[in-house]
């Protein structure tokens, strides 16, 4: 039987795969600058006050909806959607028509806790990526709790994700319920 610190423990090892399966690339950017640097954005993070408070207004399941400059996608698939009230979620989903070069569809993952996050999208044959120092992220976190006492975990990211010199508007909210898909 797993205990509470051991769930902790590999939610937080999911959220780092998640950091890590999004980095780089391939493109080498280069993070000293001030330029660069400039352009990551800002990254927060909030736990809603009373958290453990119940609250019928948040989400009631997992969901990712993804806007790609402006315009909304049909993510139809989450293959992962870990979370931990007042730390952080790791998630993966694509749309129906996905190829995995991203020639057609769309694939979106990342991984948000405390204060850092990171975004992949795979779109138009490319990967453009947010996180500090390539491209630019900005969210927050917030947790409910449910009458019937489900938690969710939900973070609104916006920014523009970054494939070499090019950028990608995005914004992106993503609920996941703790021991969810």
């Amino acid at each position: 039987m797993m205990t509470n610190k051991n769930v902790v423990t590999v939610l937080s090892l999911l959220i780092f795969t998640l950091l890590t399966a999004c980095g780089d690339p391939g493109d080498k950017a280069d993070t000293s600058s001030a330029t660069n640097k400039d352009k990551a954005g800002s990254v927060q993070r909030m736990s809603a006050p009373g958290a453990d408070a119940i609250s019928t207004d948040g989400p009631m399941k997992e969901a990712v909806d993804l806007k790609i400059d402006g315009s909304p996608v049909a993510i139809t698939r989450i293959h992962e959607c870990a979370a931990t009230p007042g730390r952080g979620l790791g998630f993966s989903a694509m749309t129906d028509d996905h190829i995995g070069d991203g020639s057609a569809g769309v694939r979106v993952g990342g991984g948000f806790e405390s204060s850092k996050g990171q975004l992949l999208i795979t779109y138009k044959n490319k990967k453009w990526v947010a996180k500090d120092g390539m491209g630019a992220l900005s969210f927050n976190q917030v947790d409910t709790r449910t009458g019937d006492g489900r938690s969710f975990v939900t973070v609104k990211a916006t920014g523009k994700a970054a494939a070499g010199s090019e950028e990608l508007p995005f914004s992106l909210v993503v609920t996941c319920e703790p021991g969810g898909t």
